[in-house]
This record gives C-alpha cells, structure tokens and sequence, in this order.
C-alpha cells in the first residue's frame, strides 16, 4: 500500500511536539559532543575551550541542516512518486533506495559541513576529513529507517 502522496510519515509530526523537540534537541547536542571529544582525545587534538565549544555548537546546527536536506529529499520524493511508501518505507525497492539515498545525502551535508568547521577550528586537513567522516557516520539520521507505524 502505497500512501506517500496522501500520508507523510506521521512520525515527522513528533517534531512538532514541544518537548519532543527539546530531548532531541539535547540528545543531538550530547551524541555530537561526545564523538567530537572522543575523536579529539583518540587523535591528541589539543583545543582550547571556547574553540571546542564553538565546534560543537556549529556541527550541532550542521546536523540539523543535514536533516533538513534529507526530510526535504523524502517529502519531495513523496509528493513527487507513488511507488515510494514513506509510511511503511520496506515495501518497495524504490522506497528503500529512496530512504537511503536521504540518509546518505544527510551524511555528505554533515561531512562538508563539519569539515569546513574543522578546519575553521584549527584542524589540519586530514585531521578535518577523518573528523567529518566520523561524524558523518556516526550521527547520520539512521532513525529514517523505523517505519512509521513502529510509532504509532
């Protein structure tokens, strides 16, 4: 059954909710301290603290940018298709290369995102692409893969 044109995923109407939108919020914000911190001290990366702070808070924002672009690849590929099912995204090959295509174009926006903050950060270059390919597959949106009724 396909209802992509009728039914958005219900699940992107928990963004709405205000105190859904704060544990996302936080939970993002910890996840990506806690890769960047771990990264930092794996790789003997010395920063001062208001330089690691302002890091976190910009790939902080790029992870949502990144989110952003794949929601807005899957709702134009909803609206745009009916053999993608954004409701139930197994039940078709066009549905499931369509939600990994968002998950990896959310991947590639944080990777040149974070990249540039690395660099902007102090961050030699290969330190910055190992760093922004960590983040990038560590904090790709891989929820976009639970289909909606496991929400509901």
């Amino acid at each position: 059954m396909v209802t992509g044109n009728i039914i958005f995923p219900l699940w992107a109407l928990l963004f709405l909710h205000p105190l859904f939108l704060l544990v996302m919020l936080m939970g993002n914000l910890i996840i990506d301290s806690a890769v960047a911190l771990v990264f930092s001290k794996l790789t003997n990366i010395q920063m001062e603290r208001n330089t690691f702070i302002r890091l976190i808070l910009s790939i902080w924002v790029a992870g949502f940018l990144a989110d952003l672009a794949a929601f807005a690849w899957l709702f134009l590929m909803a609206m745009g298709f009916d053999f993608v099912d954004v409701y139930w995204i197994y039940t078709s090959i066009f549905s499931i290369i369509t939600f990994f295509s968002a998950i990896i174009l959310a991947a590639v926006t944080i990777y040149l995102i974070d990249k540039k903050m690395a660099l902007k950060a102090g961050f030699v270059d290969h330190q910055a692409k190992s760093f922004a390919f960590i983040m990038a597959v560590v904090t790709a949106p891989y929820l976009m893969l639970i289909p909606t009724p496991i929400f509901l």
